[in-house]
């Protein structure tokens, strides 16, 4: 199974995108085709309008196959929009307080966070699943710094790293290195980040620079990489069907 683990929508009709510069509207209808192009069954959605409770009850009701997860923010949503959102597409909170993590472990919701903000989410609660979106580094950090917050995660066998938006083979090439050395490939998944880029970067610019920078695997751990890893963190069921 091939998933995206890292997309968003953007319909201005709907909703508003605070600090967005994305040029038009960006649509089930535009990137199902891409997914079915490129043999993958689907995506993990994240909420990112400024009405993200809303919006996330509208990703909840769309039937679209390749919609396989739904992420909402964590800090502007509450307990009872959870709630109402178990037995969905609903899988888990972006960028939770520490405070939040032994609750979302007992909801059996998955974290998705940083790289300075994954180990104190692990301490608080050893048993919850969480991804750790790792690329871009950002201006303000250092590769070194970057190893640094990860190298704690190694021996946490429910902390995945996620590197979402590779455009520069060259610049991710030893970041990427660095995790299969070190967390080996059932740790690792892909996001496209789809569409942040656009429309300088196409979603397909996006899967070439992580595969050119991940390198030769055997076909075993690349397919672990490119989709089964986020199945098996994100539960979802094995018997999802294809969209080609």
């Amino acid at each position: 199974m091939r998933i995206d683990g890292a997309v968003s929508l953007c319909e201005r009709t709907r909703f508003t995108y605070p600090g967005r510069a994305l040029h038009r509207d960006y649509t089930v209808e535009d990137l199902a085709p891409i997914l079915a192009r490129n043999r993958f069954e689907g995506a993990a959605v994240y909420a990112c309008s400024g009405e993200p409770v809303a919006e996330t009850d509208w990703l909840l009701s769309l039937t679209d196959a390749f919609i396989l997860a739904v992420i909402a923010p964590a800090l502007t949503t509450a307990s009872s929009d959870w709630d109402r959102w178990r037995e969905t597409k609903f899988a888990g909170v972006a960028d939770p307080p520490a405070a939040m993590a032994r609750e979302l472990a007992e909801r059996d919701l998955v974290c998705v966070t940083t790289p300075a903000h994954a180990l104190p989410l692990a301490d608080a609660a050893p048993d919850v699943r969480i991804i750790v979106r790792a690329w871009p580094l950002g201006e303000a950090v250092s590769p070194e710094a970057w190893v640094r917050n990860l190298a704690p995660l190694r021996p946490l066998p429910r902390v995945l790293i996620q590197m979402d938006g590779v455009l520069d083979a060259a610049a991710a090439r030893p970041a990427l290195q660095y995790l299969v050395d070190s967390f080996g490939p059932t740790r690792i998944g892909f996001g496209s980040n789809w569409p942040v880029h656009m429309p300088e970067h196409t979603w397909k610019e996006s899967l070439a620079g992580f595969t050119q920078a991940l390198g030769a695997q055997p076909l075993p751990e690349r397919l672990r990489i490119m989709g089964e890893n986020l199945q098996e963190l994100l539960r979802l069921p094995h018997d999802a069907h294809p969209l080609y």
